[in-house]
């Protein structure tokens, strides 16, 4: 193979790899069609508070969101809040799961493909802009 192929491989590569983490802060919609982005900070909230409503339902603490509270404020991707409930926070744990999930498919999708070309276009099919999901 050819320098110019696997440096074109490489700069391609980058790309997905840059992509990945966009396409997690863009985030995705709920029902409602609300965006929520999947920050490091804002998968981290969710998962804390998935893991607080689990224990309640457990019967290991004694409410279900921390400090007594029935409803909690989250941001959505454009910084408005919105007041969710147990059953709500459990939802947009599951839909962001399920959003990651796709995402990561993707990302390895591309990857695979980039490694496996063998020509110049081979790389030109490659479209790292779609495919992802929304």
């Amino acid at each position: 193979m050819s320098n110019n192929l696997e440096r074109r491989k490489e700069t391609l590569k980058a790309v997905v790899e840059s992509r990945f983490p966009e396409k997690l802060a863009s985030g995705f919609k709920d029902h409602d069609g609300t965006r929520w982005a999947l920050t490091p900070y804002a998968r981290e909230r969710i998962m804390e508070l998935t893991q607080h409503i689990q224990e309640y339902r457990a019967e290991k603490v004694d409410s279900p969101l921390p400090n007594g509270k029935e409803k909690v404020k989250i941001p959505d991707a454009e910084g408005v809040k919105h007041e969710l409930d147990p059953d709500d926070v459990i939802e947009l744990s599951k839909l962001g799961a399920d959003f990651k999930d796709a995402a990561e498919d993707r990302y390895d999708e591309l990857l695979e493909a980039v490694m496996a070309a063998e020509t110049h276009g081979e790389l030109n099919a490659i479209d790292v802009d779609r495919g992802w999901p929304e």
